[in-house]
C-alpha cells in the first residue's frame, strides 16, 4: 500500500499539483478484519466450537456436549488463548471437564437452554471471575466450579453454597448445620472432609443426596475408607434416612414429615394454622422466643425462604380462600401454580 500511495503522489506531482487527479480517485476505506477462526472442532454430535485468534469461542448447535475425562480429555483442556465464550443454539448441557484448566478465561454466561454443567467443567480455571447461570439449570456435577475465583469468592461470603436449590458446597460450616427445606440436592463432596461438623439436618424430606459415601464425611475408617462420624437428622423415611443407612452413619429422626402449612397436624390448612404463623412471627418480632416446635416451622415456612413471616400467613389465608370456593388443588399444586 505505501508503495502504491508513493507512486501515486508522484504521478500527481508531475501532472502538476495532487487537487485536479484527487477528484478522480476512487474513494478507499481501510477497516479492520474480524478476527480470523484459528481452530474448529466439535463438542458433541450436533454441537461444534470455533476459536478466533482474539480468542473468543463460540459453541453452537443443538443437544448435549461430550463428557470428557482424564483419559478422553477435552480438546480445549488447559486451553490458555481461551479468554472468551460464547454458547448458541439449543445447547443442553456442558460436559464433565469441558473447560478444565483454561486460565485465561473470566467469565462465562450460560444460556437458560442449558439444563445441565458437568463434573469439573470448569475446574481450575483459576481467574474465572464471573459466572451466570440460568434457573434452567438443575444439575451441577462435583467440582464443576472448584478452584476457580468465582467458586472461591462465592464460598467465603457463605458456608452453604447453593445454585437454584443444589448445594454444591458446605465444607466451610461447622457445630449444627442445617440445610433448608429449599434445598432440593446435595452434590457430591459437598461436605467433604468436614472435620468440624457435628450434625447435619436435611429439612427437605425428599432432597436428592449424592449416592456416595464422600458427599458426607469427616474421618477415615480403620480400613482407610471415608466415613462420617457425626449424625445426620431427617424425617421419617426421608433421602436423609435412606442415605445414612446405607452407608452405616447415625441418624437421628425429626418424626414424620409435616405437610407445608398445616401447623397443627390436624390434616387441614385453614385460618388456624395462619393464625399460629403470625403469633409466632409477632414474637419474633419482639424478641421473644418462637413457640413452635422443628416440625412446625418446617411447616410454617411455606415459601421455603427460610424465615417464618406474615408472607406464609398470607400464603395460608390465599389457599384457605382457594379451598373455600371449591378449589381442589393440593397445597404443593397450589403453590407450584403461584410461581
Amino acid at each position: 500500500m505505501k508503495k502504491i500511495f508513493s507512486s501515486v503522489l508522484a504521478l500527481t506531482v508531475i501532472c502538476g499539483g495532487i487537487a485536479p487527479f484527487a477528484a478522480e480517485l476512487p474513494e478507499i476505506s481501510l477497516t479492520a478484519d474480524a478476527a480470523d477462526a484459528v481452530e474448529t472442532g466439535k463438542l458433541g454430535d450436533n454441537i461444534t466450537y470455533t476459536l478466533d485468534s482474539e480468542g473468543n469461542l463460540t459453541i453452537s448447535g443443538t443437544g448435549e456436549t461430550y463428557n470428557y475425562n482424564y483419559e478422553a480429555p477435552s480438546p480445549l483442556k488447559q486451553d490458555e488463548r481461551i479468554k472468551s465464550v460464547i454458547i448458541k443454539g439449543d445447547v443442553t448441557s456442558i460436559g464433565d471437564d469441558a473447560f478444565y484448566g483454561c486460565t485465561s478465561l473470566e467469565s462465562i454466561k450460560i444460556p437458560d437452554s442449558v439444563t445441565s454443567i458437568g463434573r469439573g467443567a470448569f475446574m481450575d480455571c483459576a481467574n474465572l471471575s464471573s459466572v451466570i447461570i440460568p434457573d434452567s439449570v438443575t444439575n451441577i456435577g462435583s467440582g464443576a466450579f472448584f478452584r476457580t475465583k468465582w467458586f472461591n469468592d462465592e464460598t467465603n461470603k457463605t458456608p452453604l453454597f447453593v445454585i437454584n436449590g443444589i448445594l454444591i458446597d458446605g465444607t466451610k460450616c461447622s457445630g449444627d448445620v442445617v440445610i433448608p427445606e429449599s434445598v432440593t440436592s446435595i452434590g457430591n463432596l459437598a461436605f467433604d472432609k468436614c472435620k468440624s461438623i457435628e450434625s447435619i439436618t436435611v429439612l427437605n424430606p425428599k432432597c436428592e443426596i449424592y449416592d456416595q459415601a464422600d458427599t458426607i464425611y469427616n474421618a477415615y475408617d480403620e480400613n482407610g475408607n471415608q466415613t462420617y462420624n457425626g449424625i445426620i437428622k431427617g424425617y421419617d423415611n426421608s433421602t436423609a434416612q435412606v442415605y445414612a443407612e446405607k452407608y452405616k452413619y447415625k441418624f437421628e429422626s425429626l418424626g414424620p414429615a409435616p405437610e407445608s402449612g398445616d401447623l397443627n397436624s390436624d390434616g387441614k390448612i385453614d385460618a388456624n394454622d395462619a393464625t399460629l404463623v403470625l403469633v409466632n412471627y409477632s414474637l419474633l418480632s419482639t424478641g421473644e422466643k418462637m413457640q413452635l416446635t422443628e416440625s412446625q416451622q418446617k411447616a410454617a415456612d411455606v415459601n421455603g425462604d427460610g424465615k417464618i413471616d406474615s408472607s406464609d400467613a398470607t400464603t395460608i389465608l390465599q389457599y384457605y380462600s382457594y379451598l373455600s370456593t371449591g378449589g381442589k388443588d393440593s397445597f404443593a399444586d397450589f403453590m407450584a401454580s403461584q410461581k
